[in-house]
């Protein structure tokens, strides 16, 4: 591809603030893992921290956060130390990870790797168990099999959610390509969350986008979903993956009536007192009324303009994948 002018100026705008907010997160990340070694917190660095080290240039891995992986034990003391001696301040705690802010970065402080599904979450809930000890040092790491089936597993949580985008796929192609590890084990795991399907064609896709392989049917809508939907999922992806299996009135109850676990995720006091169940279901819709009201109109236009075909087409593709 040749590029000219404006083009130029555009690709190096935009080098220059990846390297620039690269260069924050890494000073960010050294002061955690000092932070984390002078008060003796076990932790894992996890995604971006972790992946970028396989990149040409380690700033090329572009990362919205830094993630890093505690015990839950450790978690009032982590969060303690880190605003005591860091730049980090609290924001808010979600049902897997506390979030610290700087002005420039972004920490995910979790003590789960969990995503609420329960297919992926039996062998995530059980990370500590596949991780080894750095020698000298209080930082652990996935061993390579694990690490592998924890970016397979942290795809398909977003790809049933509507998005993928195609940064997992380099990381994937990368792993699978600049790491020693044993394929068998790595399907085994897949295998047991029902993802080795998923796996599988994830890895036919990259084939063809980094390798030589050429597209067939999967890999041509797999490309479609993943490029549409962007990392985090479009509102339009978002809508018909949960129309798959909810359409007309059972859309809208599901949409409406959200499960417990759900809510203690937006709302976290419903933990300690769920006779307030009830009461954070309505919360829910007068927040969505007076701050989404946007986005709420926008589903409700999706949902008119979906027709049996899109969603005829987007069960094929759950199904090629396996999910």
């Amino acid at each position: 591809m040749h590029l000219e002018g404006d083009d130029v100026c555009a690709v190096r705008d935009k080098c220059l603030k990846d390297f620039y907010l690269f260069a924050h997160r890494n000073y960010a990340l050294e002061t955690i893992n000092s932070c984390f070694e002078k008060h003796d917190i076990e932790y894992v660095l996890l995604k971006g921290s972790v992946l970028r080290d396989l990149y040409p240039e380690k700033w090329m891995r572009t990362s919205c956060d830094i993630d890093v992986l505690i015990h839950e034990d450790d978690l009032d003391n982590a969060v303690s130390a880190l605003q005591k001696e860091t730049d980090f301040k609290f924001s808010k705690r979600l049902y897997h990870d506390v979030s610290l802010m700087t002005p420039n970065v972004h920490l995910e402080l979790h003590f789960s790797i969990k995503e609420n599904m329960d297919n992926i979450d039996q062998l995530l809930s059980k990370a500590w168990e596949y991780t080894v000890k750095q020698r000298g040092s209080h930082q652990y790491c996935f061993s390579p099999e694990y690490q592998v089936f924890h970016v397979v597993a942290h795809m398909s949580y977003h790809f049933v959610h509507g998005g993928l985008g195609i940064r997992p796929y380099i990381d994937l192609w990368l792993l699978r390509h600049k790491t020693e590890f044993d394929e068998n084990i790595v399907k085994q795991m897949c295998k047991q969350c029902g993802i080795l399907q998923f796996y599988e064609k994830c890895c036919d896709l990259s084939s063809v986008w980094f390798g030589e392989a050429e597209h067939d049917s999967v890999t041509l809508a797999l490309e479609k979903y993943s490029i549409d939907g962007g990392i985090f999922g479009n509102q339009k992806n978002k809508s018909r993956a949960i129309q798959r299996n909810n359409r007309g009135i059972k859309y809208f109850v599901a949409r409406l009536f959200i499960s417990r676990q759900m809510l203690e995720i937006l709302y976290p006091n419903l933990k300690k007192h769920p006779v307030f169940l009830p009461f954070y279901q309505v919360k829910r819709w007068i927040d969505a009324l007076l701050h989404k009201r946007t986005k709420v109109k926008n589903e409700i236009r999706i949902l008119k303009e979906t027709n049996e075909d899109d969603l005829h087409s987007l069960n094929q593709l759950f199904d090629s994948v396996g999910l």
